[in-house]
């Protein structure tokens, strides 16, 4: 199981429903027009919170904080998502 990464690493992050939701609402419809649901782009970890029980995040328990690159100059902050497969998580090359 890869290590949850740390700040200022970059991942990939899997847009969600959600996501696309607040973009409109952020950035306004012709951005969100431009992204959908399941959409994987890049992502700086701009801060780590810990959830385990181990008092860090290398038990891959903990969830991170994103800045979301989306298309210019753009970017949408996500918070709490862990490391996984699905839409509104993330993943790793490691």
């Amino acid at each position: 199981m890869p290590r949850t990464p740390g700040v200022g690493a970059v991942v990939h992050y899997k847009l969600n429903q959600d996501d696309i939701n607040a973009i409109r609402m952020q950035l306004g419809p012709k951005i969100a027009a431009k992204v959908t649901a399941g959409d994987t782009l890049p992502a700086r970890v701009i801060s780590t919170v810990d959830t385990g029980d181990t008092g860090t995040v290398d038990d891959n328990s903990g969830t991170v904080n994103l800045s979301v690159n989306l298309d210019g100059d753009d970017t949408y902050v996500v918070r709490s998502r862990q490391i996984g497969d699905t839409e509104g998580s993330y993943t790793t090359d490691e």
